[in-house]
């Protein structure tokens, strides 16, 4: 049988085999080919629209800012002048946005621009409020093209706050050094850097050391601006010495170096001008006590008698017998009597009326008394209730020598009473219950309550002498000294000093009202020529403001609660007072001692809302707690505070005070002289040192409860350099911080007129002793600084008072966000 081998044919199968698969391969790759050439397009695209859309987010911000720095009619000053400032601003806002927004879409890859007013409602409850957030929403898309759009978003702050509160921390004309490794969340401001990687130290024989330790971390970016002249500025700016500085290998772990962008808004404040138009507007808000003149005070009612002065009396009941003012009271009835001579009644009645003595008199009594119209010259008047009974006295009570109110467990009601005395005043209550109406002393005024309760109802003035010839007394001090309940509701006015130890409950509030010319309005402030010293253990409650022509001295270490102004200055509101000197007795301390948080965390043990000026140096201090405590001493702040001198911040924590009902504040600090904060958690440690591996702060500790930061902005108007030492035996230094053997943490900012030198290590020291505590530069990695300032937002949104002025409104740029 013939085999079959016919294989006529295959090669044609094979070659179109071969063609189909090739075929099939070439149109795969030809496919792919494509598909990667229309997804480069569209990636082309979307990377173009989104350049679009942030173009045009920063140009309008741009725009927004150039519109406030030139359009005069967007001034501060300008807008301050309108009835209602901030409506007018948004109307102004709002023609101005809809220039730039016509601009930017001539623009045919721009599609759709938004501009809202989204500012929280509670700001415009104040219609001089010119803060504003703008959400600004731009869509950008390739042009004939709909399939990429890209829309960027941000938040735009417009503020008249001064430009150093936009930072972290800064050096407006000298060069901010970095010596060591602090760690700066948030932008800087500097037009020269300088970065060393050993922090400089003092030990406790002030020499100085250096240590070897990792660098600085910056978590934001480095800004440069015009702060005098332009000119001048373009001429001293040096922008490649600052690239020099500004990489990777000069911070921390060598991770990311700040990028270095230009605030061309920058304004610089004018801090005399400013200390003295804000002190005039917080004067201007105060009103003290007028100093009495001779129309106003009580007259000697012998001047009103018509019989002469008596010796002695018949008695009715025996006409040969004659009765001294002492027996006649005991048996009848004391009125319209002028008596010459001493005497100690105790009266057999109920009331002693229109009585007048030439000599002392004293008044004793057990039971219910009405005193009524007592005058007496030439010796002490003393009134003695020596039981549970009631003493009324109505109408005036006047000496020239002297008078003495004591109370023991009963109850004296002086309301209705005006009391004068050309020497001094003096009220003792012991258990019982003492209100005293209006009193003006020539000399001192004292009060001593033991356990009772004292209440003020009228006006007290010391040291206003009738010009009747008398000796000016030696002291016309006002002295309060209480240990039991102490109620002002009346104003205080001392020629002297004011002097407050209260070591149980005392409360001042008060709104007293006074005629001036035509206008009604109310005396608000406790007023002293001299100085004001206030002392307590207890818990004090103060509502009302205090103006020290002297100094003033709070100090604390009980719960204690202060709103309204606090002023050290020999200005009034109609005048400028005297130019700074460093020799000027009007400086301001506060003590704030062994005070704790509750542990629901809402007491606010010492708390300050409002406003604060030295007219020369300004201390606020805790006490220095020893071993391995943290600080335990609690500031609580809201308000702006003003020195015109030095100021000095050791051994406490500051935290922001929240008014009920309000929002949180925080302070802001701007010191004239040197600024120096010391001691602040010294040799103390966070409870983990070690930084978080992720977040958006890793090199700021998430949670703490040891270690709290000073929260609050401080600024300086000299030259600051801030060094980390133990002790400081330096010469006039302008500002110095401590963040090596102290724990140097800050929520808000710090800012210098000048330099500005930060020395700082990171993680945990180990001893008390600033030689050995400092860990070595490996161990520090990876740890928390010792030196942090953690820059608070919120300020830009803060409703403070007495801020400098600034010429324009400024734009802040929120984050980015791109869809």
């Amino acid at each position: 049988m013939q085999k079959l081998c016919n294989e006529k044919g295959n090669t044609l199968l094979l070659v179109l085999l071969v063609t189909v698969i090739m075929s099939t391969i070439g149109l795969a790759v030809v496919a792919s080919t494509i598909g990667g050439a229309n997804r480069t397009t569209v990636r082309v695209e979307d990377v173009d629209t989104t350049y679009e859309a942030i173009k045009a987010i920063d140009s309008y911000t741009a725009a927004l800012s150039e519109h406030l720095r030139t359009d005069s009619t967007m001034y501060i000053e300008k807008l301050s002048k309108n009835p209602n400032p901030s409506f007018a601003l948004k109307g102004l806002l709002e023609s101005a946005s809809t220039v730039i927004e016509n601009k930017l879409m001539e623009n045919t890859s721009i599609e759709k621009i938004e501009v809202t007013d989204v500012t929280d409602p509670s700001l415009f409850t104040d219609n001089r409020n010119l803060t504003r957030v703008l959400k600004v929403r731009i869509t950008a898309i390739e042009p004939g093209r709909t399939a990429v759009s890209r829309t960027a978003e941000k938040e735009l702050i417009i503020s008249p706050l001064p430009s150093f509160l936009k930072y972290a921390i800064g050096s407006e004309k000298g060069t901010l050094t970095l010596n060591g490794s602090p760690h700066l969340q948030g932008n800087i401001f500097a037009n020269d850097l300088s970065i060393s990687p050993e922090a400089i130290y003092l030990d406790e024989k002030g020499n100085e050391g250096r240590s070897l330790t990792p660098k600085p971390s910056v978590s934001g970016d480095l800004y440069a601006g015009t702060t005098g002249s332009y000119e001048e500025w373009r001429n001293t700016f040096e922008p490649q010495k600052l690239m020099d500085v500004l990489k990777p290998d000069n911070f921390y772990k060598e991770k990311r170096a700040p990028g270095l962008k230009n605030d061309s808004q920058y304004q610089s404040i004018y801090f005399s001008e400013a200390y003295t138009e804000e002190r005039s507007a917080a004067l201007q808000k105060m009103n003290a006590v007028s100093a009495a003149d001779e129309s106003s005070l009580p007259k000697n009612k012998a001047q009103h008698m018509e019989s002469p002065p008596v010796t002695g009396f018949p008695d009715p009941d025996d006409p040969e017998d004659t009765l001294t003012l002492s027996e006649y009271a005991a048996k009848y009835d004391i009125s319209n009597i002028n008596y010459e001579g001493n005497a100690v009644v105790k009266p057999a009645h109920s009331r002693v009326e229109n009585l007048n003595v030439k000599g002392s008199l004293t008044i004793e009594t057990e039971g219910d008394l009405t005193i009524k119209n007592v005058s007496v010259s030439g010796g002490i008047l003393k009134i003695d209730n020596k039981g549970s009974g009631t003493v009324t006295i109505v109408d005036d009570l006047i000496s020239d020598r002297g008078i003495v109110i004591e109370n023991d467990s009963g109850t004296i009601e002086a309301d209705s009473a005006h009391i004068y005395d050309e020497l001094a005043v003096e009220a003792d209550n012991r258990t019982g219950s003492f209100i005293l109406g209006a009193l003006d002393s020539g000399g001192d005024v004292i009060f001593d309550n033991e356990s009772g309760q004292i209440e003020l109802t009228e006006k007290i003035q010391s040291g206003f002498l009738r010009t009747n010839g008398t000796t000016t007394p030696d002291s016309q001090d006002i002295v309060i000294d209480n240990a039991g309940s102490f109620i002002v509701s009346a104003p205080l006015r001392s020629e002297d000093d004011l002097i407050i130890k209260n070591k149980n409950e005392m409360t001042v509030d008060f709104q007293y009202p006074f005629s001036a010319g035509q206008q009604e309005t109310s005396i608000n402030a406790l007023y002293s020529t001299g100085n004001m010293n206030i002392v307590s253990s207890g818990s004090f409650t103060l509502k009302n403001h205090l103006h020290a022509l002297g100094s003033i001295t709070l100090d604390f270490s009980g719960k204690a609660s202060i709103t309204g102004n606090v002023v050290s200055s020999e200005s009034s509101p109609e005048s400028e007072g005297k130019e700074f000197s460093a020799d000027m007795n009007n400086n301001i301390t506060v003590f704030v001692k062994n005070n704790q948080e509750g542990e629901s965390g809402e007491s606010e043990p010492i708390s300050f809302n409002g406003p604060l000026f030295a007219d020369n140096k300004l201390t606020i201090q805790g006490d220095d707690e020893q071993g391995s405590k943290g600080e335990n001493d609690v500031f609580s702040v809201s308000g702006t505070m003003y020195a015109q001198g030095e100021t000095k911040i050791s051994n406490l924590s500051i935290k922001g005070f929240t008014p009920e009902g309000e929002k949180p504040g925080q302070l802001v600090l701007l010191s004239g002289g040197s600024l120096l904060i010391t001691r602040i958690n010294e040799f103390q440690n966070f409870e983990s040192s070690k930084e978080q591996e992720e977040g958006e702060k890793p090199y700021v500790p998430d949670s703490e409860e040891k270690i709290q930061p000073l929260k609050g902005f401080f600024y300086t108007d000299k030259e600051a350099e801030v060094t980390t030492s133990i002790s400081d035996k330096s010469e006039n230094p302008a500002a110095k911080l401590y963040g090596v053997g102290s724990l140097f943490y800050v929520d808000g900012g710090l800012f210098a007129k000048g330099g500005f030198a930060i020395n700082a290590i990171r993680g945990e020291t180990k001893s008390f002793e600033i030689s050995t505590a400092i860990p070595p530069s490996e161990q520090q990695e990876d740890r928390y600084s010792r030196f942090i300032v953690d820059y608070d937002r919120d300020i830009l949104l803060s409703q403070l008072d007495y801020l400098p002025e600034v010429e324009y409104l400024t734009v802040y740029s929120d984050q980015l966000t791109v869809e």
